[in-house]
């Protein structure tokens, strides 16, 4: 089992505005699903990823597969989420008083519109252990609503390195 830690850069790619800042990401891992073997016993995570700057907070879990080299290891994980972002972001619209319409292109530029409260969750990381209980990891995460029933799907992505520990 193992709790990582990372401060990040965090950045939202997206149609509308991009949530730039600072998170703290911690996620526990357990130990593989051995009955699961015909799909390579994956091992399951939960985890959160909190702003520093007031921007989206994610909350995931899901399925981790594994592949080891001595002290190089790989990670590939899928599964859900839930945030507390915008679901929906206010447009510009002809007829509106100009204050209006430019307080709404400031928070597009600002903030992603999310769609959903749930979204499809994608990791990857790749990791060397230092000794039994310590290791550095390259982590790359992303949340998505796959355009499932919207036309909204900024989506977010992290790439970020972290210090991990074993329990």
């Amino acid at each position: 089992m193992g709790v990582g830690y990372t401060a990040q850069s965090i950045v939202y790619p997206g149609s509308h505005g991009t949530e730039r800042g600072s998170s703290v990401n911690a996620e526990y891992l357990f130990k593989p699903i051995t009955a699961l073997h015909f799909i390579g016993s994956p091992r399951p995570f939960v985890g959160v990823s909190a702003s520093l700057n007031g921007f989206t907070d994610f909350a995931s879990i899901g399925l981790l597969w594994r592949v080891e080299r001595g002290r190089f290891y790989a990670d590939l994980g899928a599964g859900g989420a839930v945030h507390n972002g915008e679901l929906f972001l206010p447009p510009p619209m002809v007829g509106l008083p100009l204050e209006e319409n430019l307080r709404r292109r400031e928070i597009r530029e600002e903030r992603s519109e999310f769609g959903y409260r749930e979204l499809y969750h994608a990791m990857f990381d790749v990791g060397w252990r230092l000794n039994d209980r310590w290791a550095v990891e390259l982590l790359g995460q992303h949340w998505s609503n796959a355009h499932l029933g919207t036309s909204s799907n900024d989506g977010a992505d992290i790439l970020s390195a972290r210090l991990a520990f074993r329990l």
